[in-house]
């Protein structure tokens, strides 16, 4: 190549029996004709030694390097992550409920640290309000029992109260139902009138009298029903209808009752009549003048739903969520006046049905109808 006039060659050649490191330059006569050229060449071989001790020595010095890094690595590692992990610890036993000690903040960067002091400040804020509420809640726990005897005697003394007084109101009903029907002697038109007021205000006294005892019951958890064979028309609604027929002839509403002799029921007989009797005087003293009361009953699998409805003033939208509540009333719209009342009716009508296994509600159309269904137990004769 470089007597051929291709110009100076710097490389590898293989010289005679050997590789070398070559450089050839032409040279030229004064006709700048190529007349010969120079060589130097060094053998290869000291050199490719020497390379290779270089490059060992850099694979030496790389691994030491690397095993010093990684060294250094795992200890600033576990400098930086065993502060972290002492704050996992004590989350967890936060979330456990335990309060975990303070975590100290030695060998950690400044960073962890700010964060470590931020956690045990707020671990001291919790366990703090955690014994305020602790204390509190011992307070409330003891005001609770409390209330909760209190309530208890109660409940007690107006069962016992109430039970007490069924005697002599019953004295009171029997003589004021001889005043009125003169079997004593005849009365004044003043006196008869007086009699009136008095029969209707013991009516009302046996009623509250009624309701309480089933609320101390149904407070102290005792009420529980008997269940026996009924034939709800004539075990139980035409001795209510009758009783209330006075109401009814008064207030000129028509009674549409649509039950049939065949309708039996299983059912405690006495709870059941209370559940007939305040749905039905509800609807003769929330329905309007010479408007209906329908009372009927259809089968639903194992039960019979029975519907009391009136028309009416109906119920506000607004009560109808609170309506079953404990000492719950509704206004005469027309009257606008607070009817009379304990309150406790159709809270009491709602447990005895669902002591029963029933359900209760009530559906309204406001200035039209109010009916109640409710579901008790069908009778089934056994095998």
């Amino acid at each position: 190549r470089v007597l051929e006039g291709n110009g100076a060659w710097f490389g590898r050649a293989f010289v005679v029996n050997d590789w070398y490191l070559t450089a050839y330059d032409p040279i030229y006569n004064y006709q700048g004709e190529i007349i010969g050229m120079l060589y130097v060449g060094l053998l290869e071989k000291p050199f490719q030694a020497l390379g290779q001790t270089i490059l060992m020595r850099y694979i030496w010095l790389l691994g030491i390097g690397l095993i010093l890094s990684l060294i250094l690595s795992f200890w600033l590692a576990d400098r930086l992550a065993r502060p972290i992990l002492r704050l996992e610890e004590a989350t967890n036993q936060m979330r456990q409920g335990i309060n975990p000690v303070p975590i100290p903040i030695d060998k950690a960067s400044q960073e962890t640290q700010n964060l470590i002091i931020a956690f045990n400040e707020m671990a001291q804020a919790l366990a703090e309000r955690e014994a305020h509420l602790k204390e509190a809640n011992e307070k409330l726990a003891q005001a609770n029992e409390t209330l909760t005897a209190t309530n208890r005697s109660y409940m007690e003394t107006l069962g016992f109260v109430s039970h007490e007084l069924k005697t002599p109101v019953a004295t009171i009903m029997n003589y004021v139902f001889l005043l009125k029907e003169e079997k004593i002697g005849p009365l004044t038109e003043k006196q008869q009138k007086a009699i009136k007021n008095i029969d209707n205000n013991v009516k009302h006294l046996v009623e509250m009298i009624r309701h309480y005892l089933n609320l101390s019951r149904i407070e102290n958890g005792v009420l529980q029903p008997v269940k026996t064979k009924v034939s709800l028309l004539t075990d139980i609604l035409n001795s209510i209808l009758e009783t209330f027929e006075p109401d009814l002839l008064a207030r000129k509403m028509i009674l549409e009752n649509l039950i049939q002799e065949e309708v039996v029921i299983f059912c405690d007989l006495n709870m059941t009549r209370e559940v007939f009797e305040n749905l039905i005087s509800n609807a003769i003293k929330y329905g309007r003048e010479q408007g209906k009361l329908r009372i009927s009953s259809r089968n639903v699998q194992d039960f019979v739903e029975f519907s009391v409805a009136n028309e009416g003033d109906g119920i506000p939208p607004d009560k109808i969520n609170t309506i079953f509540q404990k000492f719950s009333r509704l206004e005469d719209q027309q009257a606008t006046r607070r009817q009379k009342g304990t309150g406790l009716g159709l809270f009491i009508t709602k447990h005895i049905v669902e002591a029963h296994g029933g359900t209760i509600q009530v559906t309204s159309e406001p200035n039209q109808w109010t009916e109640f269904r409710f579901t008790l137990p069908c009778y089934k004769e056994k095998n």
